[in-house]
C-alpha cells in the first residue's frame, strides 16, 4: 500500500472518530478550548526543566563533595591523624559550609541527645561503612571508637572544637 493512501486512510479515521465523538458528547472540543489555550505554558514549563537540571547537578556536586570530604576524615581517622572529637568536629563544620539536605534526620532516627553525640556517631557509622566497603578490618576500630565515646558522654565531657579545619 502506498503512503499516500495510508495517510488518507488514517486522515478519513480521526474524522470520522472527531464525528463520532461529537455526536456522542456534543461540546466536546469546546470543552478543550482551555487546556489548548495552556499548552504554550505547559510547553513553557517543560522547556524550563533546564534549570531544574542545573539544581540537581549542582546539589549532586555538592554531595559528591562532602562524601569526598567525609571520606578524607574517616581516612585521617583510621590512620590516627584525627581523634573521634576532632573527626566529629569537622563533620559539623562541614554540615556548616556545605548543608545536609535533611538536617535533623539522624538526631531523630538515633534518638541522640545532643549535637556532639550525633556527630560521634556520624563519624563512627561513615568509619565503619567506609572500612567495610573497602573490605578493611574494623571491628577494633568501632569498638574502640564506641568506647570512647560511651566514656565521653559518662564523664560528661563531650565537646567539640571550633577550632582548625
Amino acid at each position: 500500500m502506498n503512503a499516500l493512501l495510508r495517510l488518507l486512510l488514517c486522515a478519513g479515521a480521526l474524522a470520522i472518530a472527531f464525528f463520532v465523538l461529537e455526536f456522542a458528547r456534543p461540546g466536546w472540543i469546546q470543552s478543550l478550548e482551555p487546556e489548548l489555550r495552556r499548552l504554550p505554558e505547559s510547553t513553557s514549563r517543560i522547556g524550563g526543566t533546564d534549570e531544574s537540571a542545573q539544581q540537581f547537578e549542582e546539589k549532586s556536586q555538592i554531595v559528591l563533595a562532602r562524601l569526598q570530604l567525609k571520606g578524607q576524615i574517616v581516612e585521617d581517622l583510621c590512620a590516627g591523624r584525627l581523634s573521634l572529637l576532632e573527626a566529629a568536629s569537622r563533620f559539623r563544620k562541614l554540615d556548616k559550609i556545605l548543608p545536609d539536605s535533611f538536617p535533623g534526620h539522624f538526631a531523630r532516627y538515633y534518638g541522640c541527645d545532643s549535637d556532639e553525640e550525633c556527630y560521634c556517631l556520624r563519624v563512627i557509622m561513615a568509619t565503619q561503612a567506609q572500612l567495610q566497603s573497602l573490605n578493611k578490618p574494623h571491628v577494633s576500630l568501632i569498638a574502640r571508637l564506641r568506647a570512647e565515646l560511651r566514656e565521653r558522654l559518662n564523664e560528661g565531657t563531650l565537646q567539640l572544637s571550633d577550632r582548625g579545619w
